[in-house]
């Protein structure tokens, strides 16, 4: 069994381990009191093990506030369960005794709206503005950038202070020294993975190398060190690590070179983009990144954010049980209690997938998902809220006028749709009784191998493509989790059940065994999803066809689009496709209010304005 950095019974929550302090133990209590307040004021009702595991949080807390336990410590207290509620509840009672100034306390969120409603909570309960900072650089938030004026309590945003390695001012107080306590919310990514692609690296160099005899020394060293180097690890060796290519004296001469070549065409500003990049990546050590998937292989380097400098930091992140990513950074570790992953029951959630291709590129051309995702929505009752979750920017568009198409409005309040990127930050949708995953949010295989060489500080790190899925999947279900729980499972009832909430998930992904271990007691349901016919099929590819041709009134040959796309199809089976296909095209237009639709004339399409 894991414990944090202290080791508590679990008898009453009162007679938990007495700190070292008698203002320690004060300090708990009266933070736990408040903690306690301020949750039922938000519709929790903490069950008895709940109120537990708070203890457990705010006394481990206040052991590394006291430098009893100094250390990064990640807590992964399920959603909903108060972490941010308990650090507002710690600052107050450090105000009320009278700790704070002796103790100051540094608070890091991703988003600033996020630190503007810890002030505003902290303002509301009487703490003076003159003792809360706040750092960012936003004209419209809530409240305006304290600056260079240092407070007993500093709020920043995780940019902030994953920079460049080194420590901005707030992370000091009036007394030039480190906070006594660094809060961070969520994920900490102390380190970032630089990775470029190998083939296309080597290629933009060779491109100047022709040119530029300073630039083809370093293609050919290049050359010379990756080819082993890839070789090596295709066959199954380990990786190794490649020592700098470029000195620093080398590189001012050679980007002023490359910068001085007078591309116009945009293919050609793209290589000289590419070979500046691989100029500045060849400085420092590298190792070659193959993700084992047929793709190509990529040359990595990595840099420290979050300095180790800030070494006493307890992490609020729900999703460290089971993001390997996140566990991988040596500089952190566990400080979560059986208490603290067991008090919540998910027994009243739950889950139903829907094993549908949903990754970007499958919901532009298919679609699957976002027809799965309009069915949903019409077969739910209209008083059940709904939040849908999806990706930004063309997709969220595609599924708003779907939904809309579909006599759905997404702007109803029942019926509410986010993107990827809001799924950890945005608690105003607990009143959602369904939470639609419309895809999961993913990164490159290519690029979760590489930050996890970053995460574990070893250029030469590596996992078999086995590994580097398991790592994948326990990622996509720790941003799954935080997704879900935007909605009313979030909350938690006297008996430490979690609301009545149903998941759908529509993805190929199986997440059951990493939710299930995140969310004890969670019903898993998997969805008979019907396959689509062969013309349903045939139709789907004749549209994307269609919508890839350049407008025009010039009617498309049906002969055309069969031999294009390679149907295979008895003559009927033909005739439906088409037929189905003119159906979506037309609904197409009308969504987006084009003012044409598709018509069949004699042996071809014929796009129409609509008289």
């Amino acid at each position: 069994m894991k414990r944090g950095p202290f080791d508590p019974g679990i008898a009453d929550v009162a007679d938990v381990r007495a700190g070292p302090l008698p203002a320690s133990e004060e300090l708990v209590q009266l933070a736990h009191a408040r903690w306690l307040s301020s949750l039922r004021k938000n519709g929790n009702q903490p069950s008895p093990e709940h109120q537990h595991a708070g203890w457990q949080l705010l006394r481990a807390m206040v052991d590394q506030l006291y430098g009893v336990s100094p250390g990064r410590y990640a807590y992964a207290v399920p959603c909903g369960g108060g972490k941010t509620q308990a650090v507002v509840a710690l600052l107050l009672a450090m105000f009320e005794l009278q700790v704070l100034g002796g103790k100051t306390v540094l608070v890091v969120a991703q988003q600033v709206s996020a630190l503007c409603s810890i002030k505003r909570q902290l303002l509301d309960s009487a703490i003076p503005e003159h003792v809360v900072g706040i750092i960012h650089s936003l004209s419209d938030a809530e409240y305006p950038n304290t600056g260079s004026d240092k407070r007993p309590i500093m709020l920043a945003t995780h940019a902030r202070l994953q920079r460049d390695g080194s420590l901005p001012e707030c992370c000091r107080n009036r007394r030039g020294e480190l906070h006594d306590l660094v809060v961070w919310d969520e994920a900490l990514i102390s380190t970032e993975a630089i990775c470029l692609d190998l083939a296309e690296t080597r290629t933009s160099l060779g491109h100047f190398a022709e040119r530029c005899s300073a630039v083809a020394k370093v293609h050919a060293r290049l050359r010379d060190a990756t080819e082993q180097e890839h070789a090596r690890q295709q066959a199954g060796q380990d990786a190794r690590e490649i020592a700098p290519l470029i000195t620093e004296e080398e590189t001012a001469p050679l980007e002023v070179e490359l910068k001085s070549t007078g591309y116009l065409a945009e293919t050609g500003r793209k290589l000289r983009e590419q070979a500046l990049a691989g100029i500045r990546l060849l400085r420092y050590p590298i190792s070659i990144v193959d993700a084992r998937n047929g793709n190509s292989a990529g040359l990595m380097r990595y840099v420290v954010r979050v300095p180790d400098e800030l070494s006493n930091i307890a992490i609020l992140d729900a999703s460290h049980a089971i993001d390997e990513l996140r566990q991988a950074d040596p500089t952190i570790r566990s400080g979560t209690t059986e208490a603290m992953t067991n008090f919540k029951d998910f027994g009243a959630v739950k889950v139903k997938h829907y094993p549908i291709p949903s990754g970007r590129d499958a919901m532009r051309t298919e679609g699957r998902a976002i027809l799965e995702a309009v069915r949903i929505a019409k077969e739910l009752p209209h008083d059940e809220p709904v939040l849908f979750v999806t990706y930004k920017d063309d997709l969220e568009r595609k599924l708003r006028r779907e939904l809309q198409a579909a006599g759905v409005s997404a702007e109803a309040a029942s019926r509410r749709v986010i993107t990827w990127g809001r799924h950890t930050s945005d608690n105003s949708y607990t009143h959602c009784k369904h939470v639609v995953l419309v895809g999961l949010l993913r990164l490159p295989l290519l690029a979760t191998a590489s930050q996890l060489a970053a995460q574990t500080r070893d250029l030469t790190h590596r996992r078999n493509k086995l590994g580097l899925l398991g790592l994948e999947r326990s990622v996509i279900a720790g941003e799954a989790m935080q997704a879900i729980n935007r909605g009313c499972m979030r909350l938690t009832d006297a008996e430490g059940k979690a609301h009545p909430m149903t998941a759908h998930i529509i993805a190929l992904d199986d997440l059951q065994p990493l939710l299930e271990k995140a969310m004890p007691g969670l019903q898993w349901q998997t969805a008979a999803v019907k396959e689509p016919t062969r013309a349903e099929a045939a139709a789907d590819q004749i549209v994307q066809h269609v919508l890839s041709l350049p407008e025009s009134p010039k009617p498309v040959s049906k002969q055309s689009i069969f031999a294009s796309i390679g149907l295979d199809l008895r003559k009927d089976a033909k005739a439906e496709a088409m037929q189905q296909a003119l159906v979506l095209l037309t609904m197409r237009e009308l969504t987006r209010g084009t003012g044409f639709r598709w018509e069949e004339v004699g042996r071809s399409l014929v796009r129409r304005a609509i008289s």
